[in-house]
């Protein structure tokens, strides 16, 4: 698989559905999964600066070892009262505890190659995440035709306690002079949340053709967070006040909405208004005491229209809103030291984010001839965008601090044809995205626009030769490009070719050969973090039985041994360039048995909560399989 890492996973689920009556049909789940991963990392990251001597440079090379379990539990009650009465209840419940060992070394210079400090950072965090949600929801249908009411109430509580030991050694270059400057701190943290809402929706038959719906939403969120840091150097424990924080943040909002709806046989549209006032409550208690109370209203109209053209061809326009909450992080005005290179200081004053998104999508499949086309392009435009302000000081060290300010924006426009040939004897496949990315940030509080475009082209084709022969190949093109307006010396661009090659040959006696190729070029990246690796899987596969519904596989994955991940990323806060190189699972080798069951008694019923491959979720299979290194 694409995952980073080396990972060992563990899970159990089991599946319940059932009819207690005529009227009362009920689902439920439960799982665990343990997940054991294992991260290296090599990465090269560029910090830029107006001043092109001034741009901070580091390196980093990181092992992380994380242990995770997680219990889930979800069940669904359906209660259909009578022909105008629905009754839905849908309560949930998880328990998450991670614990993650971090050991980093580090590097930081200018871009003359001179350093400023170097050392390491040990991380041991403890977390445990117990959470629960739940909704109920109502809907009542009146005898006149196309008159509805729609009741939904939510809630939920989570609280996440914990443990964190963080080690800091860091050797500074300070008046010419190397000096040792040791950092030892424990963190213990209680975060406790809660949310609960309520929303209606009313819906009037104006005519046959028309509608008048009118909704009403409340939303009250709390987060409470109770953060206290230790300094643990030469033995003493001692409580640090500037870094312990007490704060509570209480999020309240009502939204009404009023939408005008359309139905005709060729197209159909909603015009509608939505105005939502909503109160933040800040309160903190260490520290500087202090109360903070924002009001603010945020409005937007709904759009929605739809134009069939045929059964397979159609056009649609959206256009919406939505609001963005600021993390417990970004909030929080005690400094977080967990990384010394990069202090964190919140800012209990922000406001939410509210983003306003259109799109376009359009349609057409010709069922016929197996022509596919569609194409989809939208844009976001955000007001008060939560950035980050940046302040580089002195010896290579930085401190984020966070504002509110407007800006941002996204366009994403992609597209895919599907064009088959001979009665599907070939299928060609083309297709592409462009995205451009319109960032803010601040850097010594002067503004930075990052201009980010990443395109990706793609091209296809399918080849069967009547029964015995499956086979496919592809060429993929991807460009990352990144200007900034603060330094040009930050601006980069990568670009990546992809080929891919797979086959599948049928052979007698009921044996199967595939395999699949794929050569990656990059070009572009740092050479601490450059890789172009070549790809090789195969599979020799025996169906067995009657009914061909059982096989033995032996498969072979990464035969050369050069599976890894090289990725740039662009950080839209900081307007850092980071190259990545992790490891990834390479060379192994599996063995398994599958038996497919052709029925399972009540599959046909499916449904949420459902696990494919379980009893209700269809076609059944058992595997007994051997693992890496067989």
């Amino acid at each position: 698989g694409n995952n980073d890492g080396i990972a060992t996973n563990k899970s159990f689920g089991i599946n319940y559905r059932d009819d207690w009556s005529p009227k009362i049909s009920v689902n439920g789940s439960y799982s665990f999964s343990r997940r054991n991963t294992l991260i290296e990392s090599n990465q090269f990251q560029e910090n830029p600066n107006k001043n092109p001597d001034s741009t901070i440079f580091n390196t980093q090379v990181t092992n992380n070892n994380g242990l995770g379990d997680n219990h889930r539990f979800s069940f669904n009650v359906e209660y259909k009262i009578d022909s105008f009465n629905y009754v839905k209840f849908n309560p949930g419940f998880t328990i998450r505890k991670q614990s993650d060992d971090n050991l980093t070394q580090f590097n930081y210079f200018d871009s003359k190659g001179s350093p400023f400090n170097n050392g390491t950072n040990v991380a041991n965090n403890l977390s445990n995440t117990p959470s629960f949600t739940g909704s109920l929801l109502f809907n009542h249908r009146f005898h006149k035709k196309g008159r509805t009411l729609s009741v939904n109430l939510t809630g939920g509580k989570s609280s996440t306690t914990g443990d964190d030991d963080v080690l800091n050694n860091t050797i500074v270059l300070r008046n010419g002079l190397f000096v040792n400057d040791t950092l030892d701190q424990n963190v213990i943290q209680d975060n406790n949340n809660h949310n609960y809402g309520v929303s209606t929706s009313f819906n009037e038959q104006l005519s046959k053709k028309r509608s008048l719906e009118f909704n009403y939403a409340f939303n009250k969120r709390y987060v409470g967070n109770d953060r206290e840091t230790f300094s643990e150097l030469g033995g003493q424990r001692t409580v640090i006040e500037n870094q312990t924080n007490i704060f509570e943040n209480i999020y309240t909002t009502n939204m009404f909405g009023v939408n005008f709806r359309t139905t005709l046989k060729k197209y159909n549209y909603s015009l509608g208004l939505a105005i939502q006032p909503a109160t933040i409550e800040n309160n903190s208690f260490s520290g500087t005491k202090q109360k903070l109370k924002q009001n603010i209203v945020n409005y937007f109209p709904v759009v929605r229209f739809s134009y069939n053209f045929s059964k397979s061809k159609s056009f649609n326009l959206n256009y919406n809103g939505n609001t963005n909450q600021p993390s417990v992080q970004q909030l929080q005005a005690a400094p977080d030291f967990s990384n010394r290179q990069n202090i964190i200081v919140g800012n209990p004053d922000l406001r939410p984010e509210f983003t306003n998104t259109m799109s376009l999508r359009y349609n057409n499949f010709n069922f016929i001839s197996g022509d596919v086309f569609f194409s989809n392009i939208s844009a976001s435009f955000t007001r008060d965008k939560i950035v980050s302000n940046v302040i580089r000081k002195n010896q290579g060290f930085q401190e984020t601090r966070y504002l509110n300010k407007n800006g941002y924006f996204n366009v994403n426009a992609f597209y895919s044809i599907s064009k088959p040939l001979q009665n599907r004897k070939y299928v060609f496949v083309y297709g592409g995205n462009v995205n451009f990315n319109n960032n803010i940030s601040f850097i010594n509080s002067e503004k930075n626009t990052g201009q980010n475009w990443i395109l990706t082209q793609r091209f296809g084709m399918d080849y069967k030769i009547k029964k015995w022969l499956e086979t496919s190949g592809g060429l993929l093109y991807s460009l990352n490009d990144v200007k900034n307006s603060l330094s040009t010396d930050a601006n980069n661009n990568i670009k990546a070719w992809s080929i891919t090659h797979s086959a599948r040959l049928f052979f007698k006696y009921d044996f199967i050969v595939s395999y699949d190729i794929e050569k990656t070029l990059n070009q572009g990246f740092t050479n601490n973090v450059a890789a172009n690796p070549l790809i090789i899987n195969g599979t020799l596969e025996k169906q067995i039985f009657k009914q061909k519904n059982g096989s033995i596989k032996l498969q072979a994955f990464d035969l050369l041994n050069e599976n890894t991940n090289v990725g740039r990323s662009v950080n839209a806060s900081t307007a850092a360039i980071t190259d990545t190189r992790t490891n990834r699972l390479q060379r192994y080798f599996m063995l398994s048995f599958v038996f497919r069951f052709n029925k399972f008694s009540g599959a046909s019923k499916g449904g949420p909560g459902m696990t494919p491959g379980m009893p209700g979720g269809g076609r059944g299979e058992i595997r007994m399989m051997g693992g890496p290194g067989f």
